[in-house]
């Protein structure tokens, strides 16, 4: 490229100075020679003598363009230098970005990964606590459901002690005296009361309890919810990976970080996060 500048400025060169002397040529012929000129020269050593000037003045000239040529062919090879150390500069700096860039990417990867193992970690302990949960609910209905039963179930003894204080009394007035009879259905009859009693308060802590176990279910569901929606997310992150398209930057998915996620939860679907609540 620069031989290619150089052949062009010489040409412009012969060009300029083939113009000039057709030029000066031209104004030498209109112009008349002076007195003493004309006395004393012949006309062919005076066209010989304005030639040696003319070849002069293109010497001069000619020089002085090496010169500027020199020049600036210097100033170029120092900015051709300059460019070439700042070419190496960025290289070495695109370098260790790019290794920036793999490192964090290595890390973040890792540390997504990490972050996806305990959060199914604790999705397996809730689930495990859920239906350790869901047990004791059913243990409690039945606990609840046989504690009624026996609570009716005392309702025929206490209703056959009162039918029986009732019979009794029917007797004759002097027979309504405290027989050993009267004394055990009046003791019979307070204490089936009093176990009726007890069974009633068991019913009640039993539906204060299946509440608590109930609400703790509730609690549980929700936490696995947010688990699960903060796994997807997680997942998401890992099954992505930033790329260009049409010189804008974007994301694709990766097919092979996809089948490791599916691995880790099949109910994953990429690009689609379920709310929590």
């Amino acid at each position: 490229l620069d031989v290619e500048h150089k052949m062009q400025a010489l040409s412009v060169d012969e060009m300029c100075l083939r113009s000039t002397e057709r030029s000066m040529h031209a104004v030498i012929e209109r112009t008349p020679p002076p007195n003493s000129a004309r006395s004393g020269r012949s006309p062919n050593s005076l066209k010989l003598s304005r030639h040696q000037v003319a070849l002069q003045e293109s010497a001069k000239n000619e020089v002085v363009r090496q010169q500027d040529a020199e020049r600036l062919n210097r100033a170029h090879s120092a900015k051709e230098d300059a460019a070439k150390m700042l070419r190496e500069d960025n290289q070495k700096l695109m370098q260790r970005c790019d290794a920036i860039v793999l490192d964090a990417t290595n890390k973040s990867e890792k540390r997504m990964q990490e972050r996806v193992q305990e959060t199914q970690s604790m999705r397996r302990r809730l689930e495990g606590e859920l239906r350790e949960t869901m047990t004791r609910i059913e243990h409690t209905k039945n606990t609840m459901s046989e504690t009624k039963y026996q609570i009716k179930a005392l309702e025929e003894p206490i209703d056959l002690t009162s039918s029986c204080a009732s019979w009794r009394k029917q007797r004759a007035t002097k027979e309504h005296i405290v027989d050993p009879v009267s004394t055990t259905l009046q003791e019979h009859r307070m204490t089936v009361l009093t176990h009726q009693q007890d069974l009633l308060s068991h019913h009640q802590n039993e539906k204060g309890h299946l509440k608590e176990l109930q609400d703790r279910r509730e609690r549980l569901k929700e936490d696995l919810r947010d688990k699960t929606a903060s796994l997807h997310i997680d997942l998401n992150c890992l099954t992505h990976e930033a790329m260009r398209l049409n010189g804008k930057p974007a994301t694709g998915l990766s097919e092979q970080k996809l089948s490791r996620a599916m691995r880790v939860d099949r109910a994953f679907v990429p690009g689609a996060v379920a709310s929590a609540r």
